[in-house]
This record gives structure tokens, sequence and C-alpha cells, in this order.
């Protein structure tokens, strides 16, 4: 009976070994996977010049999430290029959100890095594009931050605002420190800084043992756990939000860039050009829709930019064309939905092509400059 008892516990302990092991073995094995197939973490850092937080310079970042990019952050958030005040050459400055930040891609297929080698081979002016982006940005943003690059960046020949949302050009869509307001009157508004992260050190903790990705899921299950709704019974439901009229509408948007415009235009001292990149072509339910549910509120952006002497790039016959072409679609990645989310290197590649020719075209009203 003690012989059996003991082959028992002999086979139990074996049985909890073996399982240990094993979970060793996986975690392991999902260590060595992450380091190639996990997008790396990012610490933040404090830019004296520019009075804000940027991604800490020398940051060699792997983005997988959407996408298959490596980037190199340089100096006062820039990408690509490790320190801007060395680079001599007149710039073309692209502003913007995450499509110009371009995680997805590697350097040489983002925006502005896809410019200056058209612009080389091209045998043009020596311009060197640049591209000064962060998720989240409008232009409330680009409205505090260029004075503040002014310095970093001279000599600028202009800059290019990506705009791939209407919405980013008007009041009350603020998401950073930097705000575009409407009430009680038209304002831009920059609110105290404050870090990005509450842990740094356990970020660059995480970076040094290379556990990115088991952080990124702890975190996110954090996120999801603290969202979720654990008390029984009905969810009160909000009232419908009032409606203006579609005039209403309209002429708030009229009024909220007469305001915004000018004072855009007056901040960057060098030629201002908005590039416009609606999402189109899309697919819905199966079906290519080539129509740009925003093409009413752009035409009235394009004719107050055209009052008050700013250029505007439209994407939108270009990016029609190249998808008719017998191409595929500029945004979406293997890894992503092929019809939507960011540029992948075809759309950073046709929007570095239309400011070139747009440029090429105006020379006199540039060179003037």
């Amino acid at each position: 009976m003690q012989d059996r008892q003991s082959s028992k516990e002999a086979r139990s302990v074996l049985l909890w070994r073996r399982w240990a092991l094993g979970f060793v073995i996986s975690i392991l094995l999902a260590w060595i996977i992450s380091q190639f197939c996990s997008t790396t973490l990012y610490n933040w850092s404090w830019d004296p010049i520019l009075e804000d937080y940027v991604i800490t310079p020398g940051t060699a970042h792997h983005h997988c999430k959407e996408g298959w990019g490596k980037t190199l952050v340089g100096r006062h958030g820039v990408y690509a290029i490790p320190d801007i005040q060395a680079v001599q050459e007149p710039k073309v400055v692209f502003w913007g959100d995450s499509f110009v930040q371009g995680f997805q891609v590697d350097d040489d297929e983002k925006l502005a890095q896809q410019f200056t080698a058209l612009q080389r081979r091209g045998n043009g002016q020596p311009l060197i594009g640049v591209g000064i982006g962060t998720g989240e940005r409008d232009c409330a943003d680009y409205y505090f931050l260029a004075p503040r690059y002014r310095d970093l960046l001279d000599p600028v020949f202009c800059h290019i605002i990506v705009l791939h949302d209407i919405e980013d050009a008007l009041p009350d869509r603020s998401t950073t420190r930097f705000r575009f307001v409407s009430q009680p009157e038209f304002r831009l508004i920059a609110d105290e800084p404050t870090p990005p992260i509450n842990n740094p050190g356990l970020i660059s903790l995480a970076r040094a043992l290379g556990m990115d990705a088991f952080f990124r899921l702890a975190f996110e299950a954090k996120t999801k756990i603290q969202s979720m709704r654990l008390q029984p019974g009905p969810v009160k439901q909000s009232g419908p939000p009032v409606e203006n009229s579609h005039e209403e509408n309209m002429r708030f948007c009229q009024q909220a860039w007469d305001y915004l415009l000018p004072k855009l235009s007056e901040q960057m001292q060098t030629p201002l050009v908005f590039l416009y990149s609606p999402a189109v072509p899309t697919l819905n339910q199966g079906e290519i829709i080539f129509s740009d549910p925003d093409r009413e509120r752009f035409e009235a952006f394009q004719a107050a930019c055209e009052k008050h002497h700013i250029g505007v790039i439209d994407l939108t016959p270009r990016l029609k064309a190249y998808f008719q072409n017998g191409h595929s679609f500029v945004r979406g990645f293997m890894n992503s939905k092929p019809f939507e989310g960011h540029f992948n290197s075809a759309g950073h590649a046709l929007a570095a092509e239309a400011v070139r020719r747009y440029l090429e075209n105006r020379p006199h009203a540039f060179h003037a400059n």
C-alpha cells in the first residue's frame, strides 16, 4: 500500500514538474518570437526648446501592429533624421498626426523621405523633406509648435499640413494639450504639459529585458478590465445630441476657418499648403466606394484657403486613379484591412509625388518667398 502511495506521489510530482517546465519553455518561446514580431515600447523626454514632450531621441521603434515598419526617432521629434539642426538645405516641413509619423512603414518609405528622394532624382532644387507628426495632433498643435521649431528648421522652403480628416481643422475636437475651441469665442489654447506616461522607469526596464510584448499585453488587459461594466441592471441612455441645421453647420465651419487660417499662416511665416487625403476609395459591404462623404465641407475649406491665400493639394483624383489603373489600395497592410487605416508605402509615395508636382508647377510663388 505504501509503495502504491509513494508511486502515486512520485507521478504527481513528475506531472507538476512537466507542467512547470512546459510553462517555462512556452514563455521562453513566446519571448523569443516577440523579439521579432511585436511592437516595441518607447519612452518620452522633455524637450526644453519645444517646451513639450517628444519620443526619446535615438529610439529605434519597430512597429508590427499595423504594417511592419522601423523608425529612427531623431532629436526634437523629427523622424528618420538623427539631428535636424545638422541639415543645412532648405526644408519642406510635413506636419501631421500618425499619417506623417508613419510608424507603419520603414523610414525610407515615409512621406517626407520619399519627397526628398523624388526631389533628388528630379535634379530640382535641393529640398529636404522633414516629417513632424504624432498621433492625434491637429491644427492647434501646428499653430503652437511652428514657432518653437523655427530656429531648428531654418531655412524652411514651405510648410505642408497633411489633412486626412476635415475635423482636424475644426474646433472642439482636440485631444492633445493644444486646443482649438469655439466657446465662449474662437480661441487657440495651450494647456500645461503633462508626461504622456506615468511610469517611464517601468517602460525602460521592460525594454531592457525585451519584455515589450508582455508589457503591452498587461497594459491592454488592465485597460479592458477597467472599462468593463460589472454592475447589473439597465444602462442609462443619454438623449440624442442636439443637431444644428446644415446651413448652421456650414456657417460655423466658415467662421472657424476665417479665424484659424490667418493665424496658422502668420505662425508659419513661409508659404503654407494643405494636403487633403480622404479615405477613398474604400470598401463597404463588398462594394468599392469612390465618393468622399466630406466632399462638401472640403470644398468649403478649399474656398476658405483660397480666400486667405493658402494653397491646397487635393489628393482625391490621384487616389481614385491609382486604384482604377489596376493598383491596390494606398491604405492598409498585410496584417490589417487592405482598404483602411494608415498610408502604406504606395500612399506615402502618391502624396510625396503630389507635393513635388505642386511645388514644381508653382516656382514663382515659392521662389519669390
